[in-house]
């Protein structure tokens, strides 16, 4: 996959950067920081996709096999993992990425600790979990984009339900984590302006 030669080029223009930015600033560089938040924000994501992958997988291997192209071979299960912890790191390094950007350094806003930071960037994990009975729910109920009658010929009757349980997982998972991203911007902006609202106070 593309990722295993993007991935170490993405990282050595990260190191080299960061590099760049303490020869210039020395201890008042902040690329490495910044750089390494984001990168644990991506890791994070991409060990949290090889475990969603395996294990919906596991629940509907035609969920892959027929909506992702994956072949079903000897190399599937690693085919699978490679599958899920690029999805998961890419997703990962975005919602890091708009987390930085939220707490951008201004004169007239702190920013927020990193491990606080890294915090709030963990709320659409646990949102998107808490989102996944309702993307199931919703799949198997109501089958909103008409997978079942799209796939029938393709996928037998007994497999219908364990392939739109796992569509409905995911759905959950993209939903609840989007939805977590706003709330986690949402929530590092207001932290900072109370806290610059009491510095001016004091």
């Amino acid at each position: 996959m593309a990722l295993l030669w993007r991935l170490p080029l993405l990282l050595a223009l990260m190191a080299a950067v960061a590099w760049i930015d303490w020869r210039r600033h020395g201890d008042r560089a902040t690329k490495w920081r910044e750089y390494g938040f984001l990168l644990a924000v991506g890791l994070l994501g991409g060990m949290l996709g090889v475990a969603i992958d395996q294990i919906t997988a596991t629940i509907s291997p035609e969920y892959f096999v027929v909506g992702k192209g994956i072949a079903h071979d000897d190399y599937f299960r690693l085919n699978i993992a490679l599958f899920g912890f690029q999805g998961g790191l890419v997703a990962g390094m975005a919602i890091g990425g708009m987390f930085l950007i939220a707490n951008n350094p201004r004169p007239d806003r702190p920013s927020l600790p990193t491990p606080r930071l890294f915090w709030l960037a963990s709320w659409p994990i646990w949102i998107a979990l808490a989102a996944v009975p309702f993307g199931c729910f919703a799949a198997l109920r109501w089958d909103p984009i008409g997978l079942a009658k799209e796939l029938s010929d393709v996928i037998s009757l007994a497999a219908m339900a364990q392939f739109l349980a796992v569509w409905g997982i995911h759905l959950g998972l993209y939903v609840g984590g989007a939805v977590g991203a706003v709330f986690g911007v949402v929530r590092v902006r207001r932290l900072r302006t109370k806290a610059w609202n009491s510095e001016k106070s004091d």
